[in-house]
């Protein structure tokens, strides 16, 4: 149980206010999907997301902007996602047009309920590390934490017992953010996500806990071929 598939990745230059991404692996299993966007350097907010197929996407987490040196990481879930090809698109709206760009990662996860643990931490300073904390409970099955340095960079490692669930968005340049996720499917206790950087930045993380879910309505297989 835990995570199944990297589904999406995209950065996209400032200074969108809607970022549309392409599906690069289908999702051909029932399950939820984790979105994780990150954005800056203007306050605002993500205001939903939706995908082609009409999935619905509920706010799970943001880090507040205002403590993060302008920048946000929200986490957003599909409980139930349709069946996505690669034909198929994501998009991401947000409240204000963002001159640092938006970086967005999708992840395909078993059935997800609503979390019960969640944290976050930001430096507005240059560091090379950030670490979060969530204490999982025994209903957790997946913990997931994403990070966001305002910068370009040319490495975004995260320490064991996280895994990353994919290749980072590493862009280069400025000015440009970067983004990965990572996920932990056996959480116990207190566990944190230390991320580590190639390069100084400013930045932002997220930890969110993940209790397991029944499938959420009735009939979810019509959806799948």
């Amino acid at each position: 149980m835990g995570f199944l598939q990297r589904v999406a990745a995209t950065y996209t230059a400032p200074t969108p206010s809607s970022v549309t991404i392409p599906v690069a692996s289908a999702v051909t299993l029932p399950g939820s999907l984790l979105v994780a966007a990150g954005f800056g350097n203007q306050a605002g907010t993500v205001t939903s997301v939706t995908d082609s197929q009409g999935g619905t996407y509920v706010h799970d987490f943001s880090a507040n902007v205002t403590t993060s040196g302008g920048r946000g990481l929200e986490i957003w879930r599909c409980a139930a996602v349709r069946a996505l090809t690669t034909s198929d698109t994501i998009t991401v709206n947000l409240s204000a047009t963002q001159d640092h760009g938006v970086a967005v990662i999708a992840d395909q996860f078993t059935f997800l309920g609503t979390p019960d643990v969640t944290n976050d931490a930001s430096n507005t300073s240059s560091v090379t590390s950030i670490a979060v904390t969530v204490s999982a409970t025994s209903a957790d099955i997946v913990l997931y934490s994403a990070c966001a340095p305002d910068g370009g960079e040319t490495s975004l490692a995260v320490a064991s017992p996280y895994t990353l669930t994919g290749a980072g968005l590493l862009e280069t340049g400025a000015p440009v953010l970067s983004l990965n996720c990572a996920s932990d499917g056996a959480p116990s206790g207190s566990v944190t996500a230390t991320w580590t950087l190639g390069t100084s930045h400013s930045l932002v993380a997220v930890a969110v806990g993940y209790p397991l879910a029944p499938p959420p309505y009735a009939g979810f297989l019509e959806f799948f071929p």
